[in-house]
């Protein structure tokens, strides 16, 4: 199925900076969360960040949280995602009506994989994007990619999700506009 921008919700999974430090390519998954940001904020599409513990872990990445918007809704759990916190995260995608959950963030063979399995299994379109996120070691990480393949979700690109969206943009000025993204690298 493909991507459709009034259906759509990104989910940024723990980017904070005591995780992100020991993450492999921490710079290019924050430069691709970078964008991601920029590419929502411009585009309008509602996002939900979700952050563990931020006493122990710390906030999301200066970096990331600088470009939060009105469209940004950050949300703290004391526990990794279990079902209390995919009961919250559910009830905020519920009052936007979007049923296409696009996720990025760390780590991937845990939050990301346990969040997009759980997501799938109550009926939503998930994607993930493959260079928005990461793990310590680069071996989880593609074995969480084949498990998430595995319980159909769909692994995507950045231009993939670009592409897709700006289909659906309301005018061909929008569309125009989003191709600067395009030439923006990671």
């Amino acid at each position: 199925m493909l991507l459709n921008l009034s259906q759509s919700v990104v989910l940024l999974t723990n980017l904070q900076e005591r995780v992100i430090e020991d993450i492999h390519e921490a710079g290019r998954v924050t430069k691709n969360c970078s964008w991601l940001i920029r590419l929502v904020n411009f585009l309008k599409v509602p996002s939900l960040v979700v952050e563990q513990s931020s006493a122990e872990f710390g906030l999301t990445i200066s970096a990331l949280r600088n470009q939060f918007s009105q469209y940004t809704q950050c949300i703290e759990i004391t526990s990794p995602i279990d079902n209390l916190v995919l009961d919250r995260l559910q009830e905020h995608i519920k009052q936007i009506k979007r049923d296409q959950i696009i996720i990025a963030g760390l780590e991937t063979h845990r939050d990301v994989l346990q969040t997009a399995i759980e997501f799938k299994h109550h009926g939503y379109n998930v994607y993930v994007i493959a260079e928005a996120t990461s793990s310590r070691r680069y071996e989880d990480k593609q074995i969480a990619l084949q498990r998430l393949r595995h319980h159909n979700i769909e692994i995507i690109c950045r231009e993939m999700l670009l592409f897709e969206w700006i289909r659906y943009a309301a005018s061909s000025s929008v569309r125009d506009s989003a191709q600067q993204f395009l030439y923006q690298s990671a």
